[in-house]
């Protein structure tokens, strides 16, 4: 499965809107590419506290997630400072409502055990890793790690690189296309996910290239603060734009 994502939904109407978007650029020229409706969540948002903008109330979870289209890829994009209790977050979640695809794991540090326990716990949510700066500055120091959940374990379904970390900066083509390589090398059957400052104005020069090089369907991409104003709120306009900038890429 590939995708065109975006993080950071708000908004049952935000998502209808995307969506009713994304159908008529795309059609039904591709039924396995899907828009990646990316909702962010934490263990603060998730007991009522509050977080940036970026982060619905998590009762507005429901109104996001009541929107249904084949070409909707729902996934929970969840970070936590209590990595013990992971999989319990993640059971609460999923009993306030159980209707998204997956989760995307934006974990400060890579467990193995827990990645595994969440997999047990969620057998069929799809479950896209971030790998982050911590890692992305070495990858063969983490060589082993990544060995025990890709290959070993198969505990993950897919992973993204971000190497801005939700900063909205732009990714250095070089390092990306050497971060690409090491797990295209070492982990062919893995689904790689693209992120880092993306947004319709740069699109075009920074994700063609890498299609090119590496086939028009290897690749998905996600964007998020780059779509955000200074109020950490998503500009539709902008949205918008990414996804017509998509449909030129991924089309051709």
């Amino acid at each position: 499965m590939q995708y065109i994502g975006i993080t950071g939904f708000n908004t049952a109407n935000q998502t209808n809107i995307l969506s009713n978007l994304f159908k008529d650029l795309f059609g039904d020229t591709n039924p396995d590419l899907k828009l990646m409706v990316g909702i962010l969540v934490s263990n603060l948002t998730l007991t009522g506290q509050n977080n940036r903008n970026r982060y619905p109330d998590i009762h507005h979870i429901k109104e996001i997630l009541s929107v249904s289209e084949d070409h909707l890829l729902k996934l929970i994009h969840y970070s936590t400072s209590d990595l013990e209790n992971i999989s319990n977050q993640l059971t609460a979640l999923s009993q306030i409502d159980n209707r998204f695809d997956g989760f995307q794991l934006n974990l400060t540090r890579i467990d193995r055990s827990t990645i595994a326990s969440i997999r047990s716990y969620f057998p069929t949510k799809r479950t896209i890793l971030q790998i982050n700066n911590r890692y992305l500055n070495d990858l063969a120091e983490h060589r082993q790690i990544f060995n025990h959940i890709l290959i070993e374990d198969k505990s993950v379904d897919g992973i993204i690189i971000d190497p801005s970390g939700d900063r909205g900066e732009l990714f250095d083509n070089r390092k990306m296309v050497q971060n690409i390589n090491f797990f295209h090398n070492n982990y062919p059957k893995i689904p790689i996910t693209i992120s880092g400052g993306l947004c319709g104005d740069n699109l075009i020069t920074s994700i063609s290239p890498l299609l090119r090089q590496y086939g028009q369907d290897k690749i998905s991409i996600d964007a998020e603060g780059r779509l955000r104003n200074d109020s950490d709120w998503i500009i539709m306009d902008e949205a918008e734009k990414y996804l017509k900038r998509s449909a030129q890429i991924f089309k051709n």
